[in-house]
């Protein structure tokens, strides 16, 4: 092989790309099927159930299981069927959450809106806890107010002397930096000097919590606070009971449709993508030497009388006929030597070979190997020529 035929990658460089696809593949599938629960629960110092720092629901969550009541998580739009209560617990801010709440207050059966009041700061030494937290603005509160009630305000700070409790509930929260909400579209359940705790939306199934610390991991346990989240969950669910979900779409933990397009570009599928992606590179770069039009190729039997005698000789020497071939070629140029010389006809070899001894032309012809080769065969044939030529007085 010369240098022109030499191959752009070596069988080391093919196998190495092949070894790297698979293990891409691998790891994908491994991705692909281990415990959802790691994605899940990447924010576990936020306001989820997933999170069990101090502003976490988990331990709410926990609650309700160990009181028999049958709890779960969503990620869609909040309306399965089946579902009695969607909670909404401390949602997102950001206008895409806010359409998704109002959707939700909208079309579902009954609904737990839990107001937000902090942000925390995840400790990234200690996982799972916080580092710091901080109020938010009322600002910020005020837009998810918003989807209930835009001239909704909120208020932080005022101490409270009295509760004013209608059934089922029997007492306020307690909480520090106290969360209130004053709407016009609230029936006021728990409040003081008009400002609301607990407010149902008028006309609808819809109950509004103005302060997060009654239900967060580090609130749950103060004064009557557990009291107050069960009884709220318990009066949403009424006497036809079903199950009570936690919307932690509102989150951000949303569940998106499969599509293979888009799967190509998200990890860990981009793995993949992009070994086939530069394995297409590859291919093309190697063929790139190839593209155009072909080479002529020669002709597998050239044509003229040239190649046809060579041919025939090759046949010849294949078939093991060199020897009936080289005497017939002798006897035909004897033959021919005589009648030019004019030598008697009707005579044998014998007697041929004596009339030219007379003649003064002897037979100078060496006899041939018992066994005839290719080129043993050439010799004598030239012999017999030069022979001929040297009889009828012709340049060899």
């Amino acid at each position: 092989m010369n240098a022109a035929e030499t191959p752009l990658f070596s069988v080391r460089l093919i196998a190495g790309w092949l070894a790297a696809a698979a293990f891409a593949c691998a790891l994908s599938f491994f991705l692909i099927t281990r415990d959802a629960s790691a994605v899940r629960h990447a924010d576990e110092s936020g306001s989820n159930i997933y999170s069990r720092s101090a502003l976490g629901h988990a331990a709410l969550f926990t609650t309700l299981q160990r009181l028999g009541i049958p709890v779960g998580e969503s990620h869609g739009n909040g309306g399965e069927s089946g579902v009695a209560v969607v909670v909404i617990a401390e949602p997102n801010s950001d206008p895409q959450t806010l359409a998704h709440v109002r959707r939700v207050l909208r079309d579902a059966r009954a609904v737990l809106l839990v107001l937000p009041k902090r942000r925390g700061t995840a400790d990234v030494q200690k996982p799972g806890q916080i580092r710091t937290d901080a109020l938010l603005t009322t600002d910020t509160v005020s837009r998810v107010t918003g989807t209930f009630d835009d001239a909704a305000q909120v208020e932080r700070g005022n101490p409270v002397v009295r509760w004013n409790a209608n059934a089922p509930f029997t007492g306020g929260p307690t909480a520090g930096d106290l969360q209130l909400v004053r709407s016009r579209a609230l029936e006021p359940l728990v409040a003081a000097d008009g400002a609301v705790a607990v407010g149902a939306l008028r006309g609808r199934r819809v109950y509004v919590l103005s302060d997060p610390d009654v239900i967060a991991n580090h609130g749950l346990l103060t004064g009557h606070n557990a009291a107050l989240a069960v009884a709220l969950i318990t009066a949403l669910r009424g006497t036809s009971g079903g199950r009570v979900v936690f919307d932690e779409a509102a989150h951000g933990f949303t569940a998106r449709p499969f599509g293979i397009i888009g799967a190509l570009f998200d990890f860990p599928f981009v793995l993949v993508t992009v070994q086939l992606a530069v394995a297409v590179a590859l291919l093309l770069w190697a063929g790139a030497g190839r593209f155009g039009a072909p080479r002529p190729r020669a002709p597998a039997l050239p044509a003229g009388k040239s190649s046809l005698i060579e041919n025939g000789a090759r046949l010849v020497e294949q078939v093991g006929a060199l020897d009936h071939l080289t005497a017939r070629y002798a006897e035909a140029l004897l033959r021919e030597t005589a009648q030019r010389l004019h030598a008697p006809r009707n005579l044998d070899r014998a007697e041929l070979a004596a009339w030219f001894d007379r003649t003064g032309h002897p037979l100078t012809i060496p006899a041939p190997p018992p066994v005839l080769d290719a080129a043993a065969a050439v010799a004598t044939a030239h012999a017999v020529h030069h022979w001929r030529n040297d009889a009828l007085d012709e340049p060899r």
